[in-house]
């Protein structure tokens, strides 16, 4: 797929004072951020982070359970 990108003139530069292909650079970029998207979507913290806290019903709270929120062990 092909796209265009505008990016900003001092980014621009920097890349080729870096003597980088700006095209190379920018995908390289976006295939790191990529990565690290997935590595952040199937880290158990970051799930556990996105669980809404608890209400105060008597239902358990998320400092007495963590390791069952994060790594699914049952204590």
């Amino acid at each position: 797929m092909q796209i265009t990108v505008n990016i900003p003139d001092a980014v621009y530069q920097d890349l080729q004072n870096f003597n980088d292909d700006v095209e190379r650079s920018i995908i390289q970029a976006v295939e790191l951020y990529a990565e690290r998207k997935k590595m952040i979507k199937n880290d158990p913290l970051y799930k556990w982070m996105q669980t809404p806290v608890a209400a105060k019903n008597n239902e358990s709270d998320g400092s007495e359970n963590h390791d069952k929120y994060i790594y699914g062990l049952d204590t």
